[in-house]
């Protein structure tokens, strides 16, 4: 049966996956602006979603017809999130959970048609459409993330250390303005998790000669 389901889903991935945006008209409080212009990293969540789906190998339609993904506007991903659901929904009707995570415990807040279960959190809008008008399989999608514990005073929050995580291959929505804080504080994460550690010394063994010092401030 696992090797069907292989066949299956490399069957399914062989073809081009159909990706249709589905507009929201959600606006972000207090800014007033649509989720879609919402600024991660300087750019607007449109051009992510753009990226997201180019990365994955997928090809945007400009209108629902099945068998496709359907997503929100007002969704922030990355490719290897959409391939993974995709992967896993291998041409059948399915809905994308975001596996239990700390990034899904402190994202996911706030968020609508977004509801928690025993493996994670259901995101209503982030579907795929056979056709067939089966009821939808739950595909869960691992956000990778790297967690980190940040030591606190106790006096301030009753606890000794912060859970904390930068997920590489985020899913979550801007319904607010705190996800656009949360979605700008993961962003460098992305990056950070995807290069190279060999990269990463060089980077840093070059802004050392830059600066001509050890000392993080310079």
């Amino acid at each position: 049966m696992k090797i069907q389901a292989v066949i299956s889903r490399a069957i399914v991935l062989s073809k081009i996956v159909k990706v249709f945006i589905e507009e929201t008209g959600r606006r972000v409080e207090p800014f007033g602006d649509p989720a879609s212009e919402a600024p991660i990293g300087n750019r607007p969540l449109k051009e992510w979603l753009d990226e997201a789906i180019r990365d994955a190998g997928f090809e945007k339609i400009g209108e629902l017809k099945a068998p496709c993904l359907v997503v929100p506007d007002t969704l922030f991903c990355t490719g290897q999130a959409l391939r993974d659901f995709a992967t896993g929904a291998a041409g059948r009707d399915a809905v994308l959970v975001l596996a239990d995570s700390r990034f899904g415990r402190s994202t996911t807040p706030v968020q609508p048609d977004v509801h928690r279960i025993d493996a994670g959190w259901r995101f209503a809008s982030i579907r795929y459409l056979s056709g067939d008008n089966h009821p939808p399989v739950d595909v869960v999608v691992d956000p990778n993330e790297k967690p980190f514990d940040i030591p606190v005073r106790n006096a301030y929050l009753g606890v000794d250390s912060m859970e904390l995580s930068i997920a590489r291959d985020p899913v979550m929505t801007i319904h607010h303005w705190v996800h656009v804080l949360w979605a700008n504080q993961n962003y460098g994460g992305i990056e950070l998790l995807r290069t190279p550690k060999w990269k990463l010394f060089f980077r840093g063994a070059w802004a050392v000669l830059r600066a001509f010092s050890f000392n993080k401030w310079k």
